[in-house]
């Protein structure tokens, strides 16, 4: 039983992670697509 809650604990917390790591990859790709232009313009 409490073996079954940390595993539904850790799954909660990886998926938890992953959606962070999207939402970073995301936010990194706008960042180097709004750079880019301004990188060229130089």
């Amino acid at each position: 039983m409490r073996t079954e809650k940390c595993a539904s604990e850790a799954g909660r917390n990886n998926v938890f992670f992953s959606e962070l790591l999207i939402i970073k990859n995301n936010i990194l790709r706008q960042y180097v697509i709004a750079f880019i232009p301004k990188i060229k313009q130089v």
